[in-house]
């Protein structure tokens, strides 16, 4: 089982909030233990274990790999939430990558909410839809512009904030999408980690 793309991060706990203990370089191969929707379990050397987001891993053959996003995974995401607001602000919040700068901030709703909880997948895949969309917008004035945050607003909504450098990255291949997610801000982090629970340790 091999990894993808350079600098993909390699981590203690199925959870992108973990922090990498080591950067895969492309092509580098581990034993695959188990996976869920959104990470692979697998054998670093002997009896150690770490996680990798699945997106950056070649899956086996049989096994369907979720790092091609088709219609019908992005569908369902662009059908739960909609664009209420869009405006440039300071950032709000403390993290220091982008205290007291300018960014793009991109507030959603879910469209039904009575509808049952988007869940942490599809909250990440319409993230990632929107930072991709928004980079491209900000992206020629990038000297007044220092990050996109996606702010979900409801009750079970968080915050994701990325800086404009590490968009640039992702943008021109040098970054994967796990390696982007760990370059975000989390607010709260549990609310886009869905494998915390449901992996198997």
């Amino acid at each position: 089982m091999a990894v993808k793309k350079s600098g993909t991060p390699v981590v203690a706990n199925p959870s992108l909030t973990a922090k990498p203990q080591f950067l895969a370089s492309m092509h580098d191969e581990f034993e695959m233990l188990d996976f869920n929707a959104d990470w692979v379990h697998v054998r670093v050397s002997g009896l150690s274990r770490r996680w990798i987001w699945r997106n950056s891993i070649e899956m086996p053959e049989g096994i369907r790999d979720s790092g091609t996003p088709t219609a019908a995974v992005l569908a369902p995401a662009a059908d739960l939430f909609h664009v209420i607001r869009e405006e440039a602000s300071t950032f709000p919040g403390a993290w220091e990558p982008l205290k007291n700068k300018n960014v793009r901030i991109i507030s959603v709703q879910k469209i039904d909410d009575s509808a049952k909880d988007a869940g942490p997948q599809a909250r990440l895949e319409y993230a990632k839809f929107l930072l991709e969309k928004g980079y491209k917008e900000v992206a020629p004035k990038a000297q007044d512009i220092a990050g996109i945050v996606v702010i979900f607003d409801s009750a079970d909504g968080g915050m994701i904030a990325a800086p404009l450098g590490a968009l640039q990255q992702w943008k021109a291949g040098t970054l994967s999408d796990s390696a982007l997610w760990h370059q975000c801000f989390f607010d709260p982090p549990e609310t886009f980690d869905s494998a915390g629970s449901s992996a198997r340790q």
